[in-house]
């Protein structure tokens, strides 16, 4: 499996896409990182039958924290960089979040659960299934990757990516 294929979750409601240049810039992010986490905002669209979302690119807030086992997300410029892709042609849209676990297995942890059940409520987010996306740490060329989705607070796993 490789950036572009269609992931879909275990009972197949969801699915989503990375394109080439957003799993590059959560690689490149990452690499950068070395054993702090990172992350960041997915961007993207939804197919034309609404029945996948594609994960275009990544926004990182430069005004990001993190350590060896914590990351906060800032919020530097995402307002803005939100609402240009709101206006841009094709619209581009809020999909969820992503960061980086600098370990081999890659787990969420029930801050990670609970934070995104929370965008899953939160009217603000205009995004009632986002999407998660976790890094890990690669012990060959290969990252590890896992994604879950949050349709109205619940979690559902996608199958498994890279």
């Amino acid at each position: 499996m490789t950036p572009n294929d269609l992931y879909i979750t275990e009972d197949g409601s969801y699915g989503i896409c990375i394109t080439n240049a957003a799993w590059n810039q959560i690689a490149e992010a990452c690499l950068k990182s070395k054993e702090k986490e990172t992350g960041g905002v997915l961007i993207g669209s939804y197919s034309a039958d609404q029945s996948y979302a594609v994960i275009s690119e990544v926004y990182m807030p430069t005004n990001s924290k993190s350590g060896r086992f914590w990351f906060n997300r800032g919020k530097s410029g995402l307002k803005k960089y939100l609402k240009e892709c709101w206006n841009s042609i094709p619209r581009k849209y809020y999909l969820g979040e992503w960061h980086y676990h600098p370990v081999f297995e890659v787990e969420p942890s029930s801050q990670d659960l609970e934070q995104m059940k929370v965008v899953s409520n939160n009217s603000r987010y205009a995004c009632n299934t986002p999407i998660m996306l976790i890094a890990g740490k690669s012990s060959s060329k290969n990252m590890p990757l896992k994604g879950w989705v949050f349709p109205k607070g619940k979690v559902i796993e996608f199958k498994e990516l890279f």
